[in-house]
C-alpha cells in the first residue's frame, strides 16, 4: 500500500517556506515538499509515500501546490502508481 511517483523541483525562492507542495488523502497532508532552492531536485527524485493507514478505504488522494507568486517555483510529477512495497 505505497503511493510511488517522480518529483522534480525547479525554483528561484532562495528561502523555504513559502512555497510548498503536498499529497494529501481525505484532506489529511501525509507528504510535503519544499519548493525552494534548497529543495531542487536537479532532476528527478522517486518519491514513496505510505498509505498502510487507509488499506481497504476509499480515500480521496491529491497533490496540492501552493506559491506565494513572488519567484518562479515548479512541481513535477510523473509515473503515479501504487504499489505493494516501497521497493520495485
Amino acid at each position: 500500500p505505497y503511493l510511488v511517483f517522480w518529483a522534480s523541483i525547479h525554483s528561484t525562492e532562495n528561502g523555504c517556506g513559502w512555497d510548498l507542495a503536498s499529497v494529501r488523502i481525505d484532506g489529511k497532508t501525509v507528504h510535503k515538499l519544499e519548493l525552494c532552492e534548497r529543495g531542487e531536485t536537479g532532476g528527478w527524485r522517486e518519491v514513496v509515500v505510505d498509505l498502510r493507514d487507509w488499506v481497504g478505504r476509499t480515500v480521496a488522494l491529491r497533490f496540492d501546490v501552493s506559491t506565494d507568486g513572488s519567484l518562479p517555483s515548479s512541481l513535477f510529477i510523473d509515473d503515479v502508481t501504487f504499489q505493494a512495497s516501497p521497493y520495485h
